[in-house]
């Protein structure tokens, strides 16, 4: 038996953000092709209400819907804290993190700069970024299905020697940082 799921498809206009929402605060009343099941007014301005606007919209609004009801800015502060279906909530996070609105979800903005500069140096074609992250980081993995395990100290130690030995290859002008903290 095959079981297939079906789901109208996920709509996120490309120029989201690029000028607020036209509804942001308030009592509105969601068309009945969002809000289906019946009630349909909520309060903007109460974190609940506002929280079930945006899932409802993300998940059944049209792009003309989600340029009406859904302020970007708004959105980020909420993203983590929103239930989603799995679904939609993949496909919001692509398009946020192809914007560089959003990490990955399991590195913070600053590690997966790291891994980018660390990918980016001459000499990196041959060494890996370990884990999960790193694999998300370079967009060769969407989720991380497990949790890292601690590297023992003998991992630990292999490892210094293998960072520092690739260092020492590289021209010193390559290994300064690119730029000078102020004294």
């Amino acid at each position: 038996m095959t079981i297939t799921r079906f789901w109208r498809p996920v709509e996120i206009p490309d120029d989201l953000g690029d000028r607020p929402a036209a509804v942001r605060s308030g009592r509105v009343k969601l068309p009945i092709h969002i809000a289906w099941s019946g009630q349909g007014e909520y309060d903007l301005d109460d974190p609940r209400g506002r929280a079930h606007v945006y899932e409802l919209v993300m998940t059944e609004g049209n792009e003309d819907d989600v340029r009406t009801y859904i302020d970007l800015d708004v959105l980020l502060t909420m993203w983590d804290t929103m239930w989603l279906a799995p679904h939609v909530r993949e496909q919001w996070a692509a398009h946020l993190r192809s914007r560089g609105l959003i990490s990955s979800g399991v590195l913070t903005a600053l590690q997966e700069r790291i891994c980018r500069l660390v990918g980016s140096l001459p000499g990196a074609e041959s060494a890996a970024l370990a884990g999960g992250g790193a694999l998300i980081v370079l967009g060769i993995v969407e989720h991380r299905y497990r949790q890292d395990f601690p590297v023992s100290d003998e991992h630990y130690e292999r490892l210094r020697a293998w960072v520092h030995s690739w260092r020492a290859e590289l021209p010193a002008s390559e290994t300064e940082p690119p730029y000078r903290e102020s004294q």
